[in-house]
Formats: structure tokens, C-alpha cells, sequence
């Protein structure tokens, strides 16, 4: 008798056991990730201040690197001269195109005074000379368009000696100095965007009752006494595997079924603000899923039911 109660205290409590570890999914097999990127200038020229070191966070908009702009600013006051001198241009023709006009007035005068022929072939010569200038202030027109056009990218081009962050975020590896000639597309720094989740490769065996928004705790391993907790944001479509460089080909004769790893992106919901959580940081999620009812918990339904039926 009393090896038959151990025995179901036993069972009951293994039952017990299953049942409350069949509600949470975990992996040692995930890590803090972010969309990273490198800082680079577009224009050349040599590095006159960083106002910023290695691992400083910084604002949208704050200065990473300043190029010598010199160079950029007369390039900038040579195309606003170009388009000084192009509208000019248009006036000028535009004075000529006032003296056709009244030119053209006074043929059409000569024509009640003087001779008819002579006061007609004066007029035509008026038309075409103002046909002439008409055509002259078109060209005029297009070269103020491209003397506007040249202004605008010397503007851009100044506005590019000044790197700045496009996002709040992380400066890491910064290689950048004062006296260093930058050229278009040499990485300044590494940046790291505040927005940092968690990619956690879950067996494909663990999924069927995840989906998102369930509550997830997260344990950090550079910070354990840490309790960060967060939700499930998504899960990929295809395992890790079939979107690596080089997939699996399983078309072979030779064949061995392994069980897959599936990537599911983990938002924090309270990211901790005075550590710093960077990219490749190990991280061990527990997901807190909602699973089928088990044979007991539809059995004990079917008995509520019936219960309040009777």
C-alpha cells in the first residue's frame, strides 16, 4: 500500500510537472540583435573634428565628423555667381526683346506715313530679329535651369562634409581622427541603433503553440540578475538554414532527418538603460506558450459540462 501511494504521488506529480514545463519553450541558441551599420562620408577631404569617441551614445542629428569644407564652399559661391550671372543673362535678352517690340510698333506706323513695301520689310526684319532673341532666351533659360541645378549639388556637397547619426544609437569601432583624409565610402565607425530585439533559434518541434505577443522572460548572460522580460514579435517563414549562403540540398540518397532551427524575433519591453545590450550578446528566452489541453483538461471539461448540464 504504501509503495502503491508513493507510486501515485509520484505519477501525479510528474503529471503536474508536465504539465506546467508544457507551457514555456526555451533555447540556450539565441542572441541580442540590431540592424548595425558603417558610417561613411560621400565626399572627400581631410577630417577637421570628431566630436565623438568609442562606445558614446548619441541623438539623431549630432555631429560624428566634420570634413575640411573649404573646398565645397567656393565650389558653392562659383555656382551661385553662374546662376547670378545667368538671370542677368535673361534680363539683358529681355531688355533686347522690349526694343524688337517697340521696334515692331514703329513699322506698323511707317506703314499709314511712308512707303507700304519699305514699312513691311522693316516689320519682317523686326520679327525675325525678335524670333532670334526669343530662341537666345531659351537657351538663357536652360542654362539658368543648369546653373541652378550645379548651385544645388555644391549645396550638397557642403552638407556632406558635416556626418552626422540618422538615428539614435551606438558609435563602436571608431576609426575616424583629426588630419585624416576621408574618401567617399571609407567607413568612419561602426554604428549600433538603440533598436536592438532578440533572434532567438528555436527548434521546429517547439513552435506549434508559439505565436506572437505571448510574454517572454529574458535571462542575459553579461547580466543575470537582470529580469527582462518582452514578447514573441514574429517567427520567420523557413528555418535558418534556407536562407544561409549555401542552403542544404536534402535530394540525396544519403539522407539523415535532422530536426530544423527556426529564427523568432523577441522584443524587450523594458530594455534595461544603464548597461549596455549590444549585438551577439547570448541571451536564454523562455516563452511562455498556451498549448493544447491535455487529455485530463478536456476530460475535466467534458465533466464541467456535463455538470452543469445535469
Amino acid at each position: 500500500m504504501i509503495g502503491l501511494v508513493l507510486f501515485i504521488l509520484a505519477a501525479a506529480g510528474g503529471y503536474l510537472y508536465w504539465d506546467y514545463a508544457r507551457h514555456f519553450q526555451s533555447t540556450d541558441d539565441a542572441f541580442v540583435a540590431a540592424r548595425q551599420f558603417p558610417v561613411a562620408p560621400k565626399v572627400s577631404g581631410y577630417i577637421t573634428m570628431v566630436p565623438v569617441t568609442d562606445n558614446q551614445h548619441v541623438a539623431a542629428g549630432d555631429v560624428i565628423a566634420r570634413i575640411d569644407e573649404r573646398d565645397y564652399r567656393i565650389a558653392l559661391d562659383q555656382a551661385q555667381a553662374q546662376v547670378a550671372s545667368a538671370q542677368a543673362n535673361i534680363q539683358n535678352i529681355d531688355a533686347q526683346i522690349n526694343v524688337q517690340q517697340a521696334q515692331m510698333w514703329t513699322s506698323q506706323q511707317q506703314q499709314q506715313e511712308a512707303a507700304l513695301a519699305s514699312a513691311q520689310a522693316n516689320l519682317k526684319v523686326a520679327q525675325r530679329q525678335l524670333e532670334s532673341v526669343k530662341a537666345q532666351r531659351e537657351g538663357a533659360v536652360a542654362n539658368l535651369a543648369q546653373a541652378n541645378a550645379q548651385r544645388d549639388q555644391a549645396q550638397l556637397n557642403l552638407s556632406y562634409t558635416t556626418v552626422t547619426a540618422a538615428q539614435a544609437g551606438r558609435v563602436v569601432q571608431l576609426s575616424a581622427a583629426v588630419g585624416q583624409f576621408a574618401q567617399p565610402g571609407t567607413n568612419l565607425t561602426m554604428f549600433v541603433p538603440d533598436e536592438i530585439w532578440i533572434t532567438a533559434n528555436f527548434k521546429e518541434t517547439q513552435l506549434d503553440a508559439m505565436r506572437p505577443g505571448q510574454p517572454v522572460t529574458l535571462e542575459v548572460d553579461a547580466y543575470p540578475e537582470r529580469a527582462i522580460h518582452g514578447h514573441v514579435d514574429s517567427v520567420q517563414p523557413g528555418s535558418g538554414t534556407a536562407f544561409s549562403l549555401l542552403p542544404a540540398q536534402n535530394a540525396t540518397g544519403n539522407y539523415v532527418k535532422i530536426v530544423q532551427r527556426v529564427p523568432v524575433k523577441l522584443v524587450m519591453d523594458n530594455p534595461p538603460k544603464d548597461v549596455a545590450l549590444g549585438p551577439g550578446m547570448s541571451v536564454v528566452p523562455t516563452v511562455r506558450v498556451n498549448p493544447a489541453p491535455s487529455i485530463y483538461e478536456r476530460l475535466l471539461s467534458r465533466y464541467e459540462h456535463l455538470r452543469a448540464w445535469v
